[in-house]
């Protein structure tokens, strides 16, 4: 079993598994205020989320965060501690494969996206977006629940290669008029394809993260070398 997954397991149950109907109406209503197509918190948009095909990274990654208050970041008072236990345990479920590479086709948009653990709780994604048609691209590192220091610098090598480095000096606006703003959950960076690993450090202060790419599939990787190079 995965350290992710283990780490899912220890959630609190509810007596009777919740419809995916159910939830994805307690997402749309708990998250879509801070992560919709317009204002896309955490580099994540929830609007079309549909819990019976979620992507299991991004379960991963909501679970985070509900299990460390989320569900009263929109200032509506949060569902009843059961449904909160019940939504929980349903996306850990569905985020079960998000320590492995996970591609999407939707025609020509190819997506693939890993999640990796770090320290006690923290979760990185990594996720590459390609349209073949346009042949543009876009690498995005994003990470939960915890959000970075002010002064924090991250960087980014690929294969070992020379580090780029990005101020983590940002914010994102909390929802609805809610006074207040929190550090960034999310960064686009530039990035060829790697052949082997794609290392990220200080974000969540001195954690470094490493994301593997020998597992990636052959045909994803051809997909993708359209946007990013080999």
């Amino acid at each position: 079993m995965t350290k992710l997954f283990g780490v899912f397991l220890a959630v609190a149950a509810f007596g009777q598994e919740m419809p995916v109907e159910r939830q994805t109406v307690l997402v749309r209503t708990y998250c879509v205020a801070c992560h919709r197509d317009a204002q896309k918190n955490g580099g994540l948009s929830l609007e079309k989320l549909d819990a019976g095909h979620a992507d299991p990274g991004v379960a991963a990654m909501v679970v985070s965060k509900m299990k460390t208050g989320a569900f009263g970041a929109e200032g509506l008072k949060g569902p009843v501690r059961e449904a909160e236990a019940a939504v929980i345990t349903a996306l850990s479920a569905a985020a079960r494969g998000a320590e492995e590479w996970q591609v999407r086709e939707a025609g020509a948009v190819v997506t693939a996206g890993i999640v990796r653990t770090s320290g006690q709780s923290d979760l990185y994604r990594l996720t590459l977006v390609c349209d073949e048609r346009t042949q543009h691209g876009e690498v995005q590192v994003s990470w939960a629940p915890n959000v970075p220091a002010p002064s924090q610098v991250m960087t980014v090598a690929v294969d070992e290669g020379e580090a780029e480095r990005y101020s983590l000096n940002v914010v994102e606006p909390y929802a609805n008029g809610m006074k207040g703003e929190s550090g960034p959950g999310a960064m686009v960076v530039r990035a060829r394809l790697p052949e082997r690993t794609l290392m990220v450090r200080n974000v969540l202060g001195s954690e470094t993260v490493v994301f593997p790419f020998a597992g990636l599939a052959a045909e994803a990787r051809a997909r993708l070398a359209v946007c990013f190079g080999r």
